[in-house]
């Protein structure tokens, strides 16, 4: 009778041992499946590399070419009349008229105009992936059906730049090219020389 009492006891205690190492298993196995889950959900954010705009001090400019200006008392046939912020430009096949004193000079075309027509003889880019078109000096970005003015980015690259309001200057010892405030630098490609947006003058 104590014989069997005691392997009663036995018994018992190997059960509740193998019982509590069960369910401490059991525990852990549902906190490494928890933190198996919520690794799988998580979402890794990536930043902007977009790049940001560098600007150079005006008194550093030295002038080496200045700039030439063309103005008509008559505009060409076929302007159309577009505003922006208010003010009245003249627009006609990518050059933009203003009027000042008694003649319509040709000036840089104002950010967020839009027009609906591309001018003859633009240029398809790619910034960042990111299709712009370039004619003589602006850049523009479709939007639904119309076309906007923007300002380009640092590293933008260009095949050619306006023959007005173009000024030649340098900063620093180096050669650079301004036009409505921003500065390309020339530079050899496998086309041959083209002209990278590298900054922008100081307002």
């Amino acid at each position: 009778m104590k014989k069997a009492i005691r392997t009663f006891l036995v018994m018992s205690s190997l059960l509740l041992v193998t019982s509590t190492y069960g369910q401490h298993k059991h525990h852990s196995n549902q906190h490494n499946n928890h933190t198996n889950v919520y690794k799988k959900k998580q979402v890794v954010v990536t930043r902007n590399n977009s790049i940001r705009p560098h600007f150079y001090p005006r008194n550093k400019v030295v002038v080496v070419q200045k700039r030439n200006y063309r103005s008509y008392t008559v505009l060409p046939a076929g302007y159309k009349i577009v505003y922006c912020r208010g003010k009245k430009y003249h627009y006609q096949n990518g050059y933009y008229y203003s009027f000042f004193g008694n003649a319509y000079n040709i000036v840089p075309a104002p950010i967020g105009i839009r027009i609906n027509l591309l001018p003859v003889g633009y240029k398809q880019i790619f910034v960042l992936g990111v299709p712009y078109f370039y004619y003589k000096g602006t850049y523009y970005k479709k939007v639904k059906n119309t076309y906007e003015t923007v300002a380009p980015t640092v590293g933008t690259v260009v095949p050619e730049l306006p023959d007005e309001d173009l000024e030649k200057v340098m900063i620093d010892d180096n050669t650079y090219y301004e036009y409505d405030g921003i500065l390309y630098k020339q530079i050899p490609t496998e086309t041959g020389l083209q002209y990278e947006v590298i900054g922008n003058l100081e307002k």
